[in-house]
């Protein structure tokens, strides 16, 4: 099959109802646009990596093209390519869904550089470029006010698309480092003769903990939970004071949980996710993980052998509370932590 048909050779091309345009028309400049924002959205849709992101760009291709046949004069157009209220709203609908799942914004944004949100933003960048060239070639015609809408809509979808595929690449980043501490938690830090399912942590030496950390939450005057896991992140024993807030049963597993799997302090945890550190996002990653104090590992010399968690006042109060247990029955102990902040959990 013959593609090439000679007859641009002069400088000019056939619209669908067969006049001919110099192809410098400021129209070609806004088709040219429009088939390179086609061509990126596809492109861009190859590093995706969430597939309701890809059938969001997958589903624009056809609208893109509608409104480039209509601007090129073709009939018979089919409905799937026509712009209408319902298409604007839409988008508008799908921004909203992305940036409800999003941390909040502050300041402006620079892309991260990861493939799936650098093409996502390219392909933005070209979108802008069409909607600014049909700006200029209609000007004074308002039958296309629906047409760049969708440009415009659509620009601003592909930036908030851009922002959750570049959480989403931190989120898989960060699951893989998390997998890979805890997958080497148990093995590598067993003593030399002690079997895979032995317990390194006795329910009497929990006990202890948590009997040390109640007896401090009453000297304070705040009733709270105490949570003590073994070294797999299992849930060996809870104790809830009478009064104590129902929400921080939850809460202290979780600190003990989040201690044991990633062998740090949960405060330091809080520390280490904040946005541009190394765990961003991580508390994503796993709807058992909490990212502020109250929670430390349980040390038998190297090794962590479980962790107590602790909820129920403000951040210094739990801290208190945690190191007051930590410290009973312990022959080794995580490091002390000073207040991280004072707000009631």
């Amino acid at each position: 099959m013959r593609i090439y048909t000679r007859t641009g050779d002069q400088g000019e091309t056939s619209l669908a109802d067969g006049a001919r345009l110099s192809k410098g028309s400021p129209l070609f400049e806004v088709l040219g646009d429009l088939d390179e924002l086609m061509a990126g959205l596809g492109f861009a849709r190859a590093f995706c990596t969430l597939p309701w992101v890809r059938d969001i760009l997958q589903n624009s291709i056809p609208r893109i093209s509608g409104i480039a046949a209509q601007l090129a004069r073709a009939r018979n157009l089919p409905p799937e390519s026509r712009i209408g209220e319902e298409e604007i709203r839409q988008l508008e609908r799908q921004i909203d869904q992305a940036m409800n799942s999003l941390p909040k914004l502050s300041g402006f944004h620079f892309p991260a550089g990861g493939p799936a949100d650098a093409g996502l933003n390219l392909v933005r960048t070209v979108c802008r470029r069409a909607e600014r060239a049909l700006v200029g070639y209609s000007a004074s015609d308002s039958r296309d006010h629906l047409q760049l809408a969708y440009l415009n809509r659509l620009s601003d979808l592909l930036f908030s698309l851009a922002l959750v595929e570049e959480q989403e690449a931190i989120v898989q980043e960060v699951k893989k480092r998390v997998t890979s501490i805890t997958n080497s938690r148990r093995e590598d830090n067993l003593p030399k003769g002690v079997v895979r399912d032995e317990p390194l942590l006795t329910l009497e030496r929990a006990q202890a903990h948590t009997r040390a950390a109640r007896e401090k939450a009453s000297a304070i005057g705040v009733p709270m939970v105490v949570a003590v896991t073994d070294g797999a992140g299992d849930l060996l024993l809870l104790e809830k004071m009478d009064g104590a807030l129902p929400v921080s049963v939850e809460l202290a597993a979780k600190k003990a949980y989040t201690a044991t799997v990633l062998r740090m302090e949960t405060a330091r945890l809080g520390e280490a996710s904040q946005p541009g550190a190394p765990l961003y996002g991580i508390q994503h990653t796993d709807s058992r993980l909490v990212v502020f104090g109250g929670g430390t590992p349980i040390r038998e010399g190297d090794r962590v052998i479980g962790a107590i968690g602790v909820s129920g006042g403000s951040v210094e109060q739990d801290i208190a509370c945690m190191q007051a247990g930590l410290a009973a029955g312990s022959s080794g102990s995580g490091e002390p932590l000073g207040p991280t902040g004072t707000d009631a959990k």
